[in-house]
């Protein structure tokens, strides 16, 4: 369905200075030959197919990128994990069209969405994030470097760091080069802040990591009963499309999922931990609900996570108790 989409798009001569083709447009980079897909009027992904954290064998290429090409410059939001990585984004970018990078959101503190901005930013190219991303960027850089390092064995590299020069700490509703976009902070839900870009003329939301499709969620830094409230606010927007931080382009539907998995975690272990139980005598009764609800068999890297999760949700009911 994107794909017709995308072709029909085309054809009507609608996106402004792309290429002329439906087809993906792959990256030159050696290293990086990923691909961007036009999937809404003038809205382009970068999905990486790693489902996992940074590793040697992705090189850090774990998570998405999107882009949005308006009359007077290219919006990119997030930039991936290293300053070959922000290259081979660009690298796209310059093949779908001539217009400069003027603005770059970083949804989040993580490395995997900051690392690329010197590939992308220059003088004039506003980068932005919440105040609190910015404050990690700024004064913890160095450790997202060295544990990137080390994930990756090195791969990628000591990146120049680009800190955001502009923050946005309320929903903000303005147009980039004509093209209407909301920025949305939902606070501290996946991550310490995390920022979320709406295009309400195209239904296209750029979620970053507060939506993980057909992967279970990352929760080592999540506060999970603030999670669960974000869901509402990004079901309130009623997106066709969803651009997550990890996972395949996906639709509302996958929000819904992803709040069902967070509910059954938070209410079972939250019964779990009133019964006496500790967290590892919980994770096979998620399991086994996540299965009745068809969600085990969704996140292709449950049993990774699923322990982790559960372990972290444990410790925050506890704070909740009292």
């Amino acid at each position: 369905m994107i794909r017709l989409l995308a072709s029909t798009w085309l054809a009507a001569g609608l996106v402004v200075g792309t290429a002329t083709a439906a087809e993906p447009v792959r990256s030159n980079h050696p290293d990086f030959p990923l691909e961007a897909e036009l999937v809404a009027e003038n809205v382009w992904a970068v999905v990486s197919p790693a489902r996992g954290f940074p590793d040697p064998e992705n090189r850090g290429w774990n998570s998405n990128a999107a882009f949005v090409v308006t009359e007077e410059g290219v919006l990119v939001f997030d930039t991936g994990s290293s300053e070959s990585i922000g290259a081979a984004i660009a690298d796209v970018i310059g093949q779908v069209t001539d217009q400069p990078v003027r603005w770059i959101v970083n949804s989040h503190p993580h490395g995997d969405h900051w690392m690329g901005n010197a590939s992308l930013a220059n003088a004039e190219t506003e980068v932005i994030a919440t105040s609190a991303t910015r404050e990690e960027i700024r004064d913890e850089h160095a450790r997202w470097i060295s544990m990137f390092n080390q994930m990756t064995d090195g791969a990628t590299g000591e990146p120049r760091v680009v800190v955001p020069n502009r923050t946005v700490d309320e929903r903000t509703l303005e147009s980039f080069g004509g093209t209407e976009v909301e920025l949305i902070p939902l606070g501290h839900a996946h991550s310490r802040e995390d920022l979320v870009a709406w295009l309400p003329s195209q239904r296209v939301l750029l979620a970053g990591d507060v939506v993980y499709v057909g992967t279970a969620p990352g929760t080592f830094d999540a506060n999970i009963r603030h999670w669960l409230d974000a869901h509402e606010v990004l079901l309130a927007l009623d997106p066709g499309i969803v651009i997550p931080g990890h996972g395949e382009v996906g639709t509302r539907e996958d929000i819904e999922i992803q709040k069902v998995y967070f509910d059954t975690l938070w209410n079972l272990t939250e019964e779990g931990y009133e019964q006496g139980l500790m967290d590892f005598e919980i994770t096979p009764r998620i399991r086994a609900a996540l299965q009745e609800h068809g969600i085990e068999q969704r996140y292709v890297n449950l049993d990774e996570r699923l322990g982790e999760s559960v372990s972290r949700t444990y410790l925050q009911v506890e704070e909740a108790m009292f």
